[in-house]
């Protein structure tokens, strides 16, 4: 099977309205759905809001924030988590 596409990726966020101003505001790229998610695919109970932003080709950048597990970022180096 060869992997034509890629329909987004995802990724946390703690606070929904960062990625928002930086890739809707600043960037320019439409913000395409938005939905709220009470019960993960594993049945699990959530309050998470997932949201997509879409590029020129169709594919979307997507983030989610979880109300209720608070997400803080660790100490990175500047190459491990980027998008090329």
């Amino acid at each position: 099977m060869i992997i034509r596409g890629l329909h987004h990726n995802a990724y946390r966020c703690r606070d929904a309205e960062e990625p928002r101003k930086f890739y809707e505001d600043f960037l320019g790229l439409p913000l395409v759905n938005a939905f709220e998610i009470g019960e993960s695919k594993t049945a699990r109970s959530t309050d998470t809001f997932h949201f997509f932003f879409q590029m020129q080709d169709g594919s979307c950048l997507a983030f989610f924030e979880s109300y209720d597990f608070p997400f803080e970022f660790k100490e990175q180096h500047d190459y491990d988590l980027h998008i090329a």
